[in-house]
């Protein structure tokens, strides 16, 4: 949300330093306004202070992926009047095995992070 709100109020934040409102208004401004959201989703899903399993964590990333994709693609068809089979096939495919290529990554890294973490007392009285 943080992200969010400093591209909106003119922090050169966004993609190729863009900023500002027409960007959050433009074409890809429904990706931005997916981020927050997939962000709650895989904190509700996989909770780090929980150490979830490597699938809970993968699985809520994929779920985070579907809300980004789902927010910035539906923004383009509903706000800019494209056609979802063009969106499919220029803006959300294309970006799908990267994307996967990187939820495996994030998933390796946040296991043993959490783990090491939990060893160190980190977790201990949080709940949220």
């Amino acid at each position: 949300a943080v992200y969010v709100l400093l591209g909106a109020v003119g922090v050169p934040v966004y993609a190729g330093g863009a900023a500002g409102l027409q960007v959050l208004l433009g074409l890809t401004g429904g990706y931005l306004f997916s981020y927050p959201v997939a962000a709650l989703v895989i904190g509700l899903l996989a909770p780090a202070h929980k150490a979830p399993s490597v699938v809970r964590t993968a699985f809520a990333m994929v779920l985070g992926l579907a809300v980004i994709y789902a927010g910035g693609g539906g923004w383009a068809v509903l706000v800019g009047g494209k056609a979802l089979g063009a969106v499919l096939t220029g803006w959300v495919l294309p970006f799908v095995p990267l994307d996967l290529v990187k939820v495996a990554l994030a998933t390796a890294v946040a296991q043993p992070v959490n783990r090491a973490l939990a060893a160190r007392g980190y977790w201990q009285g949080r709940t949220a």
